[in-house]
């Protein structure tokens, strides 16, 4: 299923504001319907690769530059420019106009994405038609939602119009999917992350890994946050628990409170704070007081325990989401003969959390120790293999979210507040590396680019 009509919105709301194709990072030209709208986007992406200024008048210009034999080597022998692949500029000034008329390139691109996934879901299925008729129905249902979602978003619609269509379709196509269980994915609703992992699977475990000190704990707390609101917004009535060895549960809430206003987490804690401060605050304490959050804390805690705790919380509350942080404060009851013993049976006990609970369960890893002066970043980047305990848990590991400041190493000024995720073994997702900027006055990581 294509739609012309939102995929001239999306190219065109981007052509308005170049800033907007971060929400297409991680499309392919396969996303895309009409010839034209796949050249418009193979140019786009060279632009944004190459941090240019993406407008008519460059968009034109540049096409001048790009190769059309790279792009389809069957389109050379007709055609001498990508503009005319792109349809030439009065289409491209076309797209433009019409497009200025409703800028929503963010529920556009999901418009796109989602009639994409739906193309592949329906490929998938019918390659088994034959062997179960129970996929045809399946297949008529999904077809179904999106042809009504369709005809919402190709008449006058404005923004608030265009994300409930998406919303709905989302939650009938989950619903005729998993007919009736619990959603089977978990989505963070954060930019520098859901930009390269499509989502979290649940009954999985996933590995979040760096050296001391670069945020591991900092990006845990923005990703609870993160997932309550987006459950919150969509109305998913499931639960996280975190059981952590370092902050009891106020501390968590202070770096919440710390990150969302800008406070620090010293000024909270010693009550020096402004009216303006206060306001903030309880602010904050409105938006979260809704979340679905909990916290267990101990400097250690043994196998037991964890199964114990996350069945406790499944049972009274309903979880989607499980974080420990960290690995090494996990003891084995049991006797063990070596380190490696320990960590097998320490990976066993999470991944059987991950099953038996029907969750997505991180767990934060520490990176070894680098031996040496090493002479270049890329030694720094951290890499799930040299990870504690990457041995056993690479096996079970549904993927890993590295964290990386090179400020560790150089203690310089300009990499005081940048930083690296990288993304490795995920299997739902581009796995690009995406800069971001991390505060460790406040514990707030944003995107590269964002405001801090």
């Amino acid at each position: 299923m294509y739609d012309d009509n939102t995929e001239k919105a999306l190219l065109g709301s981007i052509l308005i504001d170049g800033k907007l194709f971060a929400n297409i990072i991680g499309f392919t030209q396969d996303y895309f319907g009409d010839i034209k709208h796949k050249a418009i986007f193979y140019v786009m992406e060279k632009m944004y690769t190459l941090d240019m200024e993406i407008d008519p008048v460059t968009f034109a210009e540049y096409c001048k530059n790009v190769n059309v034999e790279n792009f389809d080597k069957s389109l050379s022998k007709h055609v001498t420019t990508m503009l005319d692949v792109c349809g030439g500029f009065d289409y491209i000034r076309k797209i433009f106009e019409e497009s200025s008329k409703l800028l929503n390139g963010e529920a556009y691109a999901s418009i796109v994405e989602n009639y994409y996934k739906k193309r592949m879901l329906t490929e998938q299925m019918t390659s088994v038609l034959n062997k179960s008729g129970d996929y045809l129905d399946m297949v008529n249902d999904i077809i179904e939602i999106y042809s009504n979602a369709s005809k919402m978003i190709s008449g006058e619609t404005d923004k608030t119009s265009i994300r409930e269509a998406m919303d709905n379709v989302i939650q009938n196509v989950e619903a005729v999917l998993y007919q009736g269980k619990k959603i089977s994915v978990v989505k963070t609703g954060l930019s520098y992350i859901d930009n390269s992992v499509d989502f979290f699977k649940r009954k999985s475990i996933y590995g979040i890994g760096g050296a001391a000190g670069a945020g591991k704990s900092a990006l845990i707390i923005h990703m609870i946050d993160s997932i309550c609101l987006y459950n919150q917004i969509n109305n998913y009535d499931y639960g996280i628990l975190l059981v952590t060895g370092e902050d009891d549960r106020e501390g968590v809430a202070r770096r919440i409170f710390a990150s969302k206003t800008g406070i620090s987490d010293l000024a909270i804690l010693e009550g020096k704070l402004s009216k303006d401060n206060l306001s903030k605050l309880h602010y904050v304490m409105d938006c979260i007081s809704g979340y679905r959050f909990w916290v267990e804390n101990s400097a250690m805690f043994t196998t037991s325990q964890l199964k114990t705790w996350a069945r406790h919380y499944n049972v009274k509350h309903g979880l989607s989401t499980m974080f420990v942080d960290h690995f090494n404060c996990i003891e084995v009851t049991e006797r063990t003969n070596s380190d490696l013993a320990r960590a097998q049976k320490k990976t066993s006990c999470v991944n059987d959390i991950a099953e038996h609970e029907d969750i997505a369960l991180f767990t934060a890893l520490h990176q070894k120790e680098i031996q040496g002066n090493p002479s270049n970043r890329d030694s720094w980047r951290p890499r799930y293999s040299n990870l504690q305990d990457y041995g056993a848990y690479k096996q079970k590991a549904a993927g890993f979210v590295l964290i990386n400041r090179d400020w560790l190493y150089t203690h310089a000024d300009n990499d005081m507040y940048s930083a690296q995720l990288y993304f490795e073994k995920m299997r739902h997702g581009n796995m690009q590396m995406q800069e971001i900027e991390f505060d460790w006055r406040y514990s707030r990581i944003t995107k590269k680019g964002g405001s801090l």
